[in-house]
């Protein structure tokens, strides 16, 4: 009996694991004919669908793929789902998204889209509870079906509400790629993590370039619910490292685009020197002399201050783009405006050139901080919108000719871009982003570094519409509160404090017509913006241009304000000929400025020669020039005395003749000589020929045939001393 009960106990267990395993629900909603299936037939139609057997303890986040086919394919047609208690005559409890039109056009197959939403919203409705769709007013009924389905998924547990969601922290959750092991703490305890850099408990950035990876946590609590929670880690990323030659005492600048670096004089970034993004070191006098930059990781202070309506530039560009349409962008050499028909790119920030024709591109914009485009984008479809409504789940950055690369910052959550057009919002700012959704009027700023999203809250703002899906300006922050600057209804341009609500007019424009967006350079102070013509400023009823502005910028400087710092490193030449030197009568004391200059110098007659022998006593000096331009010098005194008692058996008293030769030469010593060895080197010291003579001699006749024209060094060595002597050969 006690083995039969064993194994009874054995097999509970094997299912009790996997029923702790097979945590995930799916269910098919139910239409009001039984049918998984629901039609609407006229405006106004609701489809309903019931979902019933739903089990209790539900956690996280809830799926609902919503099945869609008919009249969805135009702009303004699309389905909103809401939560309801019953299907038939209930309130509706929450909208949990919309399913916006299908790209594959109208009454084409079944298309889908997921809705993401939290399992708090079901939790209180028990184990049954509805979701109906309703059709925007848009959608038509000539297809042959207009209708749609729906699956939910929810993750669950068997023992009830998990009494601990699994949950964990990084040590440090912005870390660079040399920063080491990062530490990470789950609860509840025991569990495990799974990601790209996990060793462990731990996470190892060495071998993983910069950008954001997910680690998994997953562990079970004490009432045996096992849960997961996966956080984000950002890698930072390094400044390219800058090594430059330059002339001694120079103060070399660096440049960083429109972005705010902090330099340093030491890798712990513990002795700042300047916060900037255009930094003049101080007069390099130590080669090679190293300082160290790095990038902001947090918000940057940007306000815009002052807008100067009395100082204007404008041009016509309604040839190169048709009518306007809204949209605007910069990068360090060119401005941008989208028309209905293209964008026009302006090659120069003063608008003078003829302008390029592009795409259209409905959700562009630059960061300020880089000065670098981008589009609104949606990963799940590979698309940048194109008309709204509109999902908005990350942002591509777009080349010169707004051609989409394969830099994606995919956002911690979707936003909707409403049909409602007149109330959306692009804000663009320094390193963010701000979105205004028509949906609900709910405000969201986005960090454009990690795609990270905060929501604002939901605000009214009275913004100026312009003739495509959304109206265009400025995001801003003061280190405590987010800014939009818009054109509101009135003639203003306004600030508009997110957190008080407070609109403070800036500038107020008295004639110009459709003024409804516009950008900022805070490299030239220049905003730039489009309208149909003016009294104010003039041009056509297609009109861009650009005003003088003013802002402020600023960081907090609180720790952790820098990413990953890189070297600057700057060496210069120099030459060194040496000390002052005294040397024996008879002997060539051969000078040496080094290799690779393009000029040299020596005593005032430049002859391009790197070494220069010298034979007489007096001052010498020579001036070269490197790659970069500089003029090197340096001065040596040499003095050639007579030698007494022993230094006078060393020294021959040879002498050369013809001179200059052709490389045929004949050697008179004046006295006989034995063991001669004679050599002959070129200006950069190569031996360029040699012969031995063993019998005594006082006279040899040398040819050495193949010498080059130019100066060399005749090195004699004897029983009886030695010599060097500079001879020209002449071809």
């Amino acid at each position: 009996m006690k083995n039969i009960n064993s194994i009874k106990l054995l097999l509970g267990l094997l299912l009790l694991c996997n029923f702790v395993k097979a945590q995930t629900f799916s269910t098919w909603g139910t239409g009001p004919s039984g049918d998984v299936h629901d039609t609407c037939y006229t405006y106004g139609d609701t489809m309903r669908f019931n979902f019933t057997g739903v089990p209790a303890g539900a956690y996280g986040d809830v799926k609902l793929v919503v099945y869609f086919e008919g009249d969805y394919g135009d702009n303004g047609e699309y389905g909103d789902n809401y939560l309801a208690q019953t299907a038939e005559n209930s309130a509706l409890l929450s909208n949990l998204g919309t399913n916006e039109h299908s790209p594959a056009g109208d009454c084409d197959p079944m298309d889908s889209v997921v809705i993401i939403f939290p399992a708090t919203n079901i939790i209180p409705l028990g184990s049954s509870f509805a979701i109906r769709n309703i059709p925007s007013n848009n959608v038509d009924f000539f297809c042959t079906v207009v209708r749609c389905k729906m699956r939910l998924e929810i993750t669950y547990c068997i023992f009830g509400t998990p009494a601990e969601y699994a949950s964990f922290t990084f040590a440090d959750d912005q870390v660079c790629s040399t920063g080491g092991l990062i530490n990470m703490t789950g609860s509840p305890s025991g569990g495990t993590y799974v990601g790209s850099g996990v060793v462990g408990n731990q996470f190892d950035p060495s071998a993983l370039n910069a950008g954001l990876y997910n680690v998994t946590y997953t562990a079970t609590d004490i009432i045996g619910c096992t849960t997961s929670a996966t956080e984000t880690i950002k890698i930072l990323s390094f400044p390219a490292p800058i090594s430059e030659l330059i002339c001694e005492g120079d103060s070399p600048l660096v440049l960083t685009g429109n972005s705010l670096h902090g330099f340093f004089t030491d890798l712990g970034m513990t002795n700042p020197l300047d916060t900037t993004n255009s930094f003049s070191v101080p007069p390099v006098v130590v080669s090679p002399t190293t300082y160290y930059y790095s990038k902001y990781i947090n918000d940057v202070w940007f306000t815009l201050d002052t807008i100067n309506a009395t100082t204007s530039f404008v041009v016509d560009h309604n040839t190169a783009t048709g009518d306007d349409r809204g949209g605007f962008a910069f990068t360090d050499t060119s401005v941008y405006i989208v028309g209905d028909n293209n964008t026009a790119r302006f090659d120069d920030v003063d608008m003078l050139t003829a302008p390029v024709q592009l795409p259209v591109r409905d959700g562009i914009f630059s960061d300020m901080g880089e000065a670098k485009i981008y589009s609104l984008y949606n990963t799940s479809t590979s698309t940048m919108p194109t008309s709204n409504p509109f999902v908005v789940n990350a942002i591509v950055a777009l080349d010169a000719d707004l051609n989409p690369t394969s830099d994606i910052i995919t956002f911690s959550q979707p936003i909707m871009m409403s049909s409602n057009m007149s109330q959306n919002g692009i804000f663009a700012g320094y390193g963010q982003l701000i979105l205004k959704s028509g949906d609900n009027n709910e405000v969201f700023q986005i960090n454009i570094g990690d795609g990270s999203v905060t929501s604002l809250g939901t605000h009214t703002v009275n913004i100026n519409s312009s003739e495509n899906w959304t109206s265009w300006g400025v995001a801003g922050f003061d280190g405590f509160d987010y800014f939009i600057y818009y054109r509101d209804w009135s003639t203003d341009i306004v600030s508009h404090n997110l957190t008080s609500n407070v609109v403070t007019p800036i500038s107020n424009f008295t004639n110009v017509s459709d003024l409804a967006g516009f950008m900022y350079n805070p490299s030239n102070n220049r905003l730039y913006f489009h309208y149909e013509g003016s009294g104010q400023f003039g041009g056509s009823s297609e009109t861009f241009g650009y005003i003088d502005a003013t802002h402020s910028i600023a960081n907090s400087g609180a720790p952790g304000t820098f990413g990953c710092p890189s070297p600057i490193e700057y060496t210069f030449n120099s030459v060194d000929l040496g000390s002052d030197t005294t040397v024996c009568n008879g002997h060539v004391v051969v000078l040496e400025a080094g290799i690779g200059y393009s000029s040299y110098t020596w005593n005032g007659i430049n002859n391009n020669w790197n070494v220069f022998p010298v034979n007489t006593s007096g001052n010498y000096d020579v001036a070269v020039v490197d790659a970069v331009g500089c003029v090197i010098t340096d001065a040596i005194a040499v003095t050639f005395q007579n030698c007494l008692g022993v230094d006078e058996l060393v020294n021959l008293d040879a002498h050369v003749y013809p001179v200059p030769n052709n490389g045929a030469f004949t050697i008179d010593f004046g006295t006989t000589v034995t063991n001669l060895t004679v050599q002959i080197f070129d200006l950069q010291g190569k031996l360029v020929y040699s012969n031995l003579e063993n019998d005594a001699t006082s006279k040899l006749s040398i040819d050495a045939e193949g010498l080059e024209s130019g100066l060399y060094i005749l090195a004699l060595n004897t029983d009886q001393g030695n010599q060097k002597i500079a001879m020209t050969v002449t071809r």
